[in-house]
């Protein structure tokens, strides 16, 4: 091989070399940000995952409410005095293993009817701040004053 020929041979080796590098670097910048794009994605999905097991366990807490208006309704017509109650729940819930219902009597000055607070926990005993606690109050007409 002639000296021409060597100086073209290097020339092709070193071009070749410096074009596998680029092209690792593209791809490894390619990769980092497909990386990038995945993390992102899947960090929103969590997220959004987490907020609709909040929303679905606030609407669910919102039914115990319900449950526990009409608790007191039915029990406040079969006995004036109800005293209220701690009603537990846990065993429809197969996913709390906390479900409760604390229904209690507060004062009023209304002499017709009787207020009641409703308070509804729906979630998990060992985690209270995955533990969702909604209370209502609500006013009973009583049955004996018209």
């Amino acid at each position: 091989m002639n000296a021409t020929g060597l100086k073209l041979a290097k020339s092709n080796y070193t071009r070749q070399h410096r074009r596998s590098g680029a092209v690792l670097v593209a791809v490894l910048t390619c990769t980092f940000v497909s990386m990038a794009l995945i993390t992102v994605a899947f960090s929103s999905s969590l997220s959004a995952r987490r907020q609709c097991q909040w929303e679905l366990q606030r609407q669910q807490a919102a039914y115990l409410i319900q449950a526990g208006k009409l608790r007191v309704a039915e029990q406040f017509q079969l006995d004036p005095s109800y005293g209220g109650e701690v009603w537990d729940v846990t065993s429809a819930f197969a996913s709390y293993d906390l479900a409760r219902i604390d229904i209690r009597p507060m004062p009023t000055t209304e002499t017709t009817s009787r207020q009641y607070s409703i308070v509804a926990q729906l979630g998990y005993a060992n985690a209270p701040e995955r533990t969702v606690q909604i209370t209502r109050m609500f006013l009973f007409p009583d049955r004996n004053h018209p």
